[in-house]
Order: structure tokens, then sequence, then C-alpha cells
């Protein structure tokens, strides 16, 4: 349900910043390589979702030799999924022209395991 619900939004986030035309052609930079959070964007590829709505959507992964800044600047990416808002806030202080589409992830997780509790040190 998460996925149909992410491609859903994914849909709308695409259609919202720009009126879709017949197929328009749109490429997605991802932040990184395939993974969960993604899931919704290739399932919506995948299943026929954003050409149902009129748009002909490329995927294309991210990682750790993948710069989606400056690719985003010189056009050669239409979206990207950014990290955080601090990319967006820095393109916005060096006049590059940036538009944030939507928040998918509302929260960072700071660690993905419990951390046992101190153990008491006591003089003797």
């Amino acid at each position: 349900m998460k996925g149909i619900l992410a491609a859903l939004a994914a849909a709308g986030a695409l259609m919202a910043a720009g009126g879709a035309w017949a197929q328009d052609k749109v490429v997605l930079g991802t932040n990184w390589l395939a993974q969960g959070g993604h899931g919704g964007f290739y399932q919506a590829v995948a299943d026929g979702t954003y050409a149902k709505h009129g748009l002909e959507v490329e995927i294309r992964p991210g990682g750790p030799q993948v710069n989606n800044r400056p690719m985003l600047s010189a056009g050669r990416l239409d979206f990207i999924i950014a990290g955080n808002l601090l990319l967006s806030f820095d393109n916005v202080r060096n006049n590059i022209p940036t538009r944030v589409v939507a928040a998918f992830y509302q929260r960072i997780r700071r660690r993905s395991w419990p951390m046992p509790a101190p153990i008491p040190i006591s003089r003797r």
C-alpha cells in the first residue's frame, strides 16, 4: 500500500511541477542506488502510472560517484531526490533556480540500533 501511495504522490508531484503534455520526457535522479525508499518511483514506471498521466519517466540512480546537483543545473536531470533541504537552501543562496516539489522523507534516522545503557562505575 505504501508503494502505491508513494507512486501516486510522485506522479502528482511531477505533474504539479509543470503541465505535462503528450508523453513529456522527465528524468528523475535519485539520491542513491536503488533502495526501498525509491520503490514507489520504480513501481510507477513499471506499472504504467506515469505513462497513464502523460509522462515518460527515466530514473537515473545516484551513487557514491554521482553528483546530481550540477546535473540538475545543467538540465541533464529534471528532478532530483535530495537527502535534505540543505541543497535547496544552498541553491537559493547561490541564485540557482530551484523549486521544492515535495517532502517524502519526514525524518532522518539518527541511528538504527539501540544503544546500551551506560555501565555504572563504582569506587571501592
